[in-house]
């Protein structure tokens, strides 16, 4: 058994969260262990999950918790095929939408579906562009788009940005609204984890070549 001792001065950088006191004992901290390999790839191996009461807080006492294993998200609604590559010296990231494969959960037969690809800083919408839209007549068959977009993004931007690929589903009429099927979201630490990160990491660490992953798509985080 293998026991590390983390000191906060030598090891660990104290990190200030802007909570309000009487909103403290209504939080929750998450603690995740990552494994860091060759590469300089991050690799989850669990987490512990601890409700920040008063009680909690104030006793000073040290406690043990037995690390629960990140779970691996269930191709429930699908799987997206993307392909990645940047290029620090032009400033582009190219993303391609290779294919779609096992879609669930979509009702009509004869629906539409199109892959809508948005590119982030921080929070904010920078560029949105989407593909050919495709029916969809069997729901267990793979739907092939094969399609790049090209975005400009400077190179100090790309670790701070990040890119959303939703697959929508499109409105019986124009009277009716598109709906979000699922997504999958590809950026650095602060906005990605397991696959998702692995894949613009690698990206990153081999500028100018194609980088491509199976995704499985997640229900959107917007609703």
């Amino acid at each position: 058994m293998l026991t590390l001792v983390f000191s906060s001065e030598k090891h660990l950088k104290p990190k200030k969260l802007a909570v309000a006191a009487d909103d403290l004992p209504k939080k929750t901290l998450k603690l995740s262990v990552y494994d860091v390999d060759k590469r300089k790839v991050r690799h989850c191996l669990g987490h512990v999950i601890f409700p920040m009461t008063k009680n909690d807080m104030m006793s000073g006492e040290i406690i043990w918790r037995d690390l629960e294993i990140a779970p691996q998200p269930a191709a429930a609604l699908g799987d997206l095929q993307l392909c990645l590559s940047c290029n620090p010296y032009s400033n582009r990231i190219k993303a391609t939408i290779c294919r779609l494969k096992n879609l669930q959960g979509v009702a009509a037969e004869d629906a539409v579906v199109y892959v809508k690809v948005q590119l982030y800083h921080g929070r904010k919408m920078i560029k949105s562009k989407r593909t050919v839209p495709q029916s969809v007549t069997n729901q267990q068959q793979e739907l092939i788009f094969d399609e790049t977009f090209s975005f400009a993004v400077s190179g100090r931007f790309f670790d701070s940005c990040s890119f959303t690929f939703s697959v929508m589903v499109a409105g019986s009429s124009p009277a009716v609204k598109d709906i979000t099927h699922g997504q999958v979201v590809i950026g650095p630490f602060m906005y990605a984890r397991g696959e998702q990160l692995q894949h613009w990491q690698e990206m990153l660490s081999n500028p100018r070549n194609m980088v491509m992953r199976w995704h499985s798509l997640e229900v959107s985080k917007k609703g």
